[in-house]
């Protein structure tokens, strides 16, 4: 069924951008160029979204979680191939597509669609920012398969204009009044310092704009009105969410729907960061850590350019672990505290694992290179 695909009018991305950044705001090109990318396959950081600017992080670790979460817990059927750059290649666009399905399937209310996708056709060559946002085209439809489909067709558009169009998505998909009653007529990125306030990453976590972490205090339904739940989580979410500001404000307690999820993965924050922190091992979310290894997505600062870097951390509640560990700069700390929260009782080891600024030979890629997931991914 070939889908009818509709300009954006422009009072209606008015209204989603006044629910995203306010009445008053604009998008500036820190999120204008966050595209959804990854570095070259090459690169060690290779299935990392890229991170360019200081502002759109809560939003890119978010979407990272659900790569993480297909890339582990999900069959993911590649096309024949005994050349594994091309392989690794279509491996993580195919979790990247199945991300963005999942992220914008279950922002519809209900998770019963429809999902209004949009995705920019603007001219070739330079465009003002008018242009751009004239070519904004949106399809509406009803299934996941149907979405992922879209997604995979217009892959292209939708990663290189990043950022900005698939909030806007998320918005008109769940509906701009709802979301802005979710949020508590709070914004989802801060009009002044383009940073992401929580309730863009609770969307993209939870599916619902909510601005708190805890956990409502009585079980409501997605149809319920957010003050019934005191704009709380309202049930366990498929992926998790940390902070370190738990140790310093009682009212940012997280709350078991969050620190508990369905999958080993959780999104951390703290010290104006975001950053991704996951294990293979499932067990690890009832049950204290007995040497398991976790894996932490994270960006650094070099010469003034943002770059991924990705860590193995040990945790044991039985054993003295490495001294060996990584000097604690804020972030590291921020992830320690973090998980002293979660799992009180482990020791902790940080050991860096790659860079965005290694890039490995193509000899590296054999046609005997194991080719699991979980292999490239680690």
């Amino acid at each position: 069924m070939v889908k009818l695909w509709n300009p954006v009018e422009e009072n209606v991305r008015r209204r989603l951008f006044d629910v995203i950044i306010g009445k008053t705001g604009n998008f500036s090109r820190i999120w204008l160029l966050q595209h959804i990318d990854f570095p070259s396959v090459l690169n060690e950081c290779r299935l990392q979204i890229k991170q360019y600017f200081n502002g759109p992080c809560g939003a890119v670790a978010a979407i990272q979680a659900w790569l993480v979460k297909n890339l582990l817990f999900e069959k993911i059927r590649l096309r024949p191939t005994s050349n594994q750059i091309e392989r690794l290649a279509e491996l993580r666009k195919q979790a990247l597509i199945r991300a963005l399905t999942d992220i914008l399937w279950r922002v519809t209310p209900g998770q019963k669609g429809p999902v209004r996708l949009i995705v920019p056709f603007p001219p070739e060559g330079d465009v003002e920012e008018n242009q751009f946002y004239a070519s904004w085209m949106f399809a509406q439809f009803e299934s996941p398969l149907e979405l992922r489909a879209a997604i995979e067709k217009h892959f292209d558009r939708v990663c290189r204009y990043g950022m900005v169009p698939f909030l806007s998505s998320m918005v008109f998909s769940r509906g701009p009044d709802r979301v802005h009653l979710e949020a508590a007529k709070d914004l989802l990125v801060d009009p002044t310092d383009e940073d992401c306030f929580q309730p863009l990453v609770n969307l993209i976590v939870t599916g619902r704009a909510v601005s708190n972490v805890f956990d409502s205090p009585r079980p409501c339904t997605e149809d319920d009105h957010p003050k019934r739940g005191r704009y709380g989580i309202i049930k366990r979410s498929p992926l998790g969410f940390m902070t370190s500001v738990e140790l310093t404000n009682n009212f940012f307690a997280v709350g078991r729907n969050l620190k508990f999820p369905k999958y080993p993965i959780w999104v951390i924050h703290g010290d104006f960061h975001y950053s991704v922190l996951f294990c293979d091992e499932p067990r690890v979310i009832k049950e204290d850590p007995k040497g398991d290894t976790f894996y932490w997505y994270t960006v650094t600062a070099h010469r003034g350019v943002l770059l991924n870097r990705q860590y193995t951390v040990k945790l044991d509640i039985k054993q003295s672990l490495s001294k060996r560990s990584t000097k604690l700069d804020r972030n590291v700390t921020v992830l320690r505290d973090c998980m002293q929260i979660r799992w009180p009782k482990a020791k902790m080891n940080v050991e860096a694992m790659a860079t965005e600024r290694k890039i490995r030979r193509r000899d590296d890629f054999s046609e005997n290179t194991t080719s699991s997931s979980s292999s490239f991914l680690f």
